[in-house]
């Protein structure tokens, strides 16, 4: 477990020396490959996140699934939950839980995802994640079947990661590299 917490430590600090420029740069070019990419481009429903300390910014493949008529949801945190909901346009958002942009009030409880593009602080080269220690995701994954892909920088990938029995595996991950 300390490993855990000082690994989490450790990359968010490195994450958090990016200058906008470089967030902004490896956000363009990872959102560019997940368009290209076949799971993504079959999806009618696409899970992601808001972005938050530097992570991987999905703004503009936000605008995309508008434009392609896809069904967009974020998550909304509800006690030890995550639930996702349908965004319709970016006004959708208010400040929710530890700070983050979820769902208004008025966003409908999603459909069953065909996608799920997920954060982490990091990852292992065999798809597990290393997320905030809240296990939000990790109880969502299990509890649904879906092509799930972790997005984040490059760094963020090391060998191999301390693996727990609720830890979920995600089918691959995408980066700026």
């Amino acid at each position: 477990m300390v490993l855990k917490k000082e690994l989490r430590k450790r990359m968010i600090a490195t994450r958090m020396t990016l200058s906008k420029e470089e967030v902004d740069k490896a956000s363009k070019k990872i959102v560019q490959q997940l368009l290209v990419h076949p799971c993504y481009q079959d999806a009618s429903v696409i899970y992601a996140y808001s972005s938050i300390k530097n992570e991987i910014k999905l703004d503009e493949l936000f605008l995309h699934a508008f434009s392609e008529h896809k069904i967009l949801a974020l998550p909304k945190v509800h006690g030890e939950r995550i639930d996702f909901f349908t965004i319709r346009h970016p006004g959708d958002l208010e400040i929710g839980a530890f700070g983050i942009y979820e769902p208004g009030s008025t966003c409908k409880k999603a459909p069953n995802p065909d996608l799920i593009l997920v954060p982490g602080v990091a990852f292992s080269k065999d798809g597990f994640r290393l997320g905030y220690g809240g296990g939000f995701y990790d109880r969502f994954l299990s509890a649904h079947d879906a092509y799930s892909i972790g997005v984040g920088y490059g760094f963020q990938i090391i060998d191999e990661l301390p693996v727990e029995h609720f830890d979920q595996k995600l089918s691959e991950i995408v980066t700026d590299r």
